[in-house]
C-alpha cells in the first residue's frame, strides 16, 4: 500500500511527461526511444523496530529511480550535466512531498535518510539517477 502511495506522489510530482519504467530491476531492458523521461519506486530491505505494545514498527527502505536522455555532443558536456542537476532537483522535490503527505498512509511515522547515488549513463545518452531513502510504519497485530 505504501509502495502504491510514493508511486501516486512521484507521478504527481513528475507530471505527465514522465511513465513508469517496465522493468524496474534490469534497467536496460528497456526500450527509452521516444520515452525517456521515466520513473520507478522498489521496496527494498525491511527490519522490525522496538515499539508499543500492541503494534509492530517497520523501517524500510525504498529506491527512487529516474530516467532522462542527453544530446551527447563531442564537443561539450553541458546537456548531460544540465539534465542531470534537473534529476537531482526533481529527487528533491518529490522527496520533500512524501515527507510532507507522509508517504501518502496514515501508518507512516517518518522518512527519513535520503540517499542519491552518483549518476549512471546508459547507452550514451541516457541518464539513470537512483536515490534511496527509509519509511518507518507503525502497523498493529
Amino acid at each position: 500500500m505504501i509502495t502504491s502511495s510514493i508511486k501516486t506522489i512521484v507521478q504527481t510530482v513528475l507530471g505527465a511527461d514522465y511513465k513508469e519504467l517496465n522493468y524496474s530491476i534490469e534497467i536496460p531492458k528497456n526500450s527509452f526511444k521516444g520515452n525517456e523521461k521515466r520513473y520507478s519506486v522498489l521496496p527494498k530491505s525491511f527490519n522490525e523496530n522496538s515499539g508499543v505494545i500492541g503494534f509492530i514498527n517497520i523501517e524500510q527502505e525504498y529506491e527512487l529511480i529516474l530516467t532522462d536522455m542527453f544530446i551527447n555532443k563531442s564537443m561539450s558536456d553541458k546537456d548531460q550535466r544540465t539534465k542531470t542537476e534537473n534529476l537531482q532537483d526533481k529527487i528533491i522535490l518529490i522527496y520533500k512531498e512524501i515527507v510532507k503527505q507522509k508517504a501518502g498512509s496514515a501508518t507512516c511515522i517518518q522518512v527519513k535518510d535520503l540517499s542519491v547515488s552518483d549518476p549512471e549513463y546508459l547507452d550514451t545518452s541516457i541518464i539513470l539517477l537512483k536515490a534511496t531513502f527509509k519509511i518507518k510504519y507503525r502497523t498493529q497485530i
